[in-house]
C-alpha cells in the first residue's frame, strides 16, 4: 500500500492513492538542495579563510572593517539594490572584488547566482565577499524589505 490520501472511486469505495513516485522525486530534490548548499558553505568559509588571512597579514586584529569605498580603474562604483520578496537581476558584473553588505528586516535572505550562494541567513544583517567576475541568474530570495550594496574593496 502507497503512502498518501485517499481518492475516492466512482462507485463511491475510497481506494489509497500511491504518491511514492512524489515522494521520491522530493526527496531526490531536497538531497539535490543539501549537496548544493554544503558546496556554497564550503566556498564561503574559502573566501572567509583568504579574508581573515589578508587582513591578519595587514596587522590588524581579525577583527571585520566596516568596507570603505574605494576608487578603481576598473571601475569602483558602488552597486545598490533594494526590494521586497525575490527578484531577478540576470547578470552582475563585479568589476573587481568586492565587498555585498545586505539588510533584510524579515526571516529569511539569500542571494543565488547559477554557480554560487553567496548569502543564505536568518540574521538582519551581514556581508560577504564578492570575487571579481560575471554572477550569472543573479537573484535575491526574501522574505520582508532588503537592501544590497556591493562595494570595491
Amino acid at each position: 500500500m502507497g503512502v498518501g490520501a485517499a481518492a475516492v472511486q466512482e462507485d463511491g469505495a475510497q481506494k489509497p492513492r500511491d504518491d511514492s513516485a512524489a515522494l521520491t522525486e522530493a526527496n531526490e530534490e531536497l538531497s539535490d538542495a543539501r549537496a548544493g548548499r554544503k558546496a556554497a558553505e564550503k566556498r564561503l568559509s574559502k573566501a572567509r579563510d583568504a579574508l581573515e588571512a589578508t587582513e591578519g597579514q595587514s596587522g590588524s586584529t581579525g577583527k571585520r572593517r566596516a568596507p570603505r569605498p574605494m576608487a578603481s580603474s576598473s571601475g569602483g562604483a558602488v552597486q545598490s539594490f533594494s526590494g521586497n520578496g525575490g527578484k531577478s537581476f540576470g547578470t552582475i558584473s563585479i568589476p573587481t572584488d568586492s565587498v555585498l553588505e545586505w539588510t533584510n528586516d524579515g526571516d529569511v535572505f539569500q542571494v543565488f547566482s547559477s554557480d554560487e550562494v553567496p548569502v543564505n541567513s536568518r540574521g538582519k544583517r551581514g556581508d560577504t565577499v564578492l570575487f571579481k567576475g560575471k554572477y550569472r541568474k543573479f537573484q535575491v530570495n526574501a522574505v520582508g524589505n532588503w537592501t544590497i550594496e556591493i562595494r570595491p574593496r
